[in-house]
């Protein structure tokens, strides 16, 4: 998944969600007091990167870059879940389904079903009831997963500092 989003998506990304978490706490520092955040998200820089990674294949190891560096495999658990949950559906002959974990969803649908090829997402932001749904074709068979700021943040709207769950793993 690394390779695939060019970075974008990286299980090394905890210390971070950890630093964000506790910033969306704190009230906002004075700017004449230096930034002592900046130099602390810097340095947490360091513990994140599935790049940084050292792989011993013969030892069967892998080796982390820094102390703070953890890895995350909860952005991949539900996608798994997905996908033993269709190997069981099809032992057990359930041919048709629809199944959603929390904005993962995989279906499959009957040939002559009008949604058979299409997986319609609301537009579940705050304050947007009556909104269009996202429609995205090509899902038949596939898990689609999704997430969004406003449905699961670090920090909600009434903390000193509101910020979402989604983090660029390459500048923090």
């Amino acid at each position: 998944a690394f390779q695939e989003t060019q970075g974008a998506f990286d299980v090394t990304i905890a210390p971070l969600m950890h630093f964000w978490k506790e910033v969306a706490k704190t009230p906002e520092a004075p700017e004449n007091q230096g930034n002592p955040l900046e130099e602390r998200r810097q340095r947490l820089m360091e513990a994140v990167g599935f790049s940084r990674l050292a792989w011993d294949d013969n030892a069967h190891t892998v080796t982390k870059p820094a102390q703070e560096t953890q890895l995350d495999f909860g952005g991949l658990a539900k996608g798994l879940a997905l996908d033993i949950l269709r190997e069981t559906l099809a032992e057990e002959g359930i041919e048709y389904y629809y199944i959603s974990l929390g904005g993962n969803t995989l279906q499959q649908l009957p040939p002559n079903h009008p949604f058979q090829n299409v997986c319609a997402l609301a537009d579940m932001r705050e304050g947007q009831e009556g909104k269009e749904a996202c429609t995205i074709s090509g899902t038949h068979g596939l898990c689609l997963a999704t997430s969004a700021n406003t449905l699961r943040p670090i920090a909600p709207a009434s903390a000193p500092r509101p910020m979402g769950h989604i983090l660029n793993p390459q500048d923090g």
